[in-house]
């Protein structure tokens, strides 16, 4: 179905309504016929609007499907009266209006696999941790490099309302480390900061700001 220019501004428009850039989308339409779509270019699962019109008296209907959103067809009334895009493109523009803030919301949400992924990547030691514990000198390396994680969490405005919780956490890893086997205490820490980024319901920019401050801080220490 080839939509005209103006038709296709309602919809680049009710994008930017939505708190989206249109630039990150990208429209397609095979035929007079067929489906015209608008799909988010970065989505590996499909995150697309699609509506299908019949062009005849026979096929006086029109279809819509969208993800994120249930897919949906009009009642017959509307399909009575929905033979051309311009006699229903009220009813197209609503339905495209909320799959577009459903696509805000989704594209917004914290990843919590991806984000957790990232972090078993970053707690991996290149070595399989030894089954002893610490060294003096090895807790005292250790106990500076959680200072300065400390500090970091201080200094850093992304992760202020969190700076609490993550400051007794560092705190617990210093503990743990007294007393803990090194494989231990590298599981312990791996599995204390995975769960913190889950609980603290942290933001994408909160995760990423948190897995930059950990890589800066252990720089290799002790740490992959």
């Amino acid at each position: 179905m080839k939509l005209l220019t103006s038709q296709r501004n309602e919809l680049f428009q009710e994008l930017a309504k939505a708190g989206l850039q249109p630039a990150d989308f990208r429209e397609s339409s095979a035929g007079p016929n067929s489906w015209y779509t608008v799909e988010f270019k970065d989505s590996g699962v499909g995150i697309k609007f699609s509506v299908r019109l019949g062009d005849s008296k026979e096929d006086a209907e029109y279809f819509i499907s969208k993800r994120p959103g249930n897919s949906s067809t009009p009642n017959k009334h509307e399909q009575l009266k929905a033979r051309y895009w311009n006699s229903h493109l009220e009813g197209c523009v609503y339905e495209f209006r909320q799959w577009a803030f459903d696509v805000k919301r989704e594209i917004g949400i914290v990843n919590f696999w991806q984000e957790v992924t990232k972090a078993v990547q970053l707690f991996e030691l290149a070595a399989e941790p030894a089954a002893d514990k610490f060294t003096i000198a090895e807790l005292g390396a250790l106990h500076g490099q959680l200072r300065m994680l400390g500090h970091l969490f201080e200094a850093s405005e992304l992760l202020k309302e969190r700076q609490a919780e993550l400051a007794e956490l560092t705190q617990s890893a210093a503990v743990k480390a007294e007393t803990f086997t090194k494989k231990d205490w590298q599981n312990w820490i791996k599995g204390a900061f995975i769960s913190a980024i889950a609980s603290l319901e942290l933001t994408e920019p909160q995760t990423q700001e948190l897995l930059a401050l950990i890589r800066l801080a252990f720089g290799g220490l002790f740490l992959k």
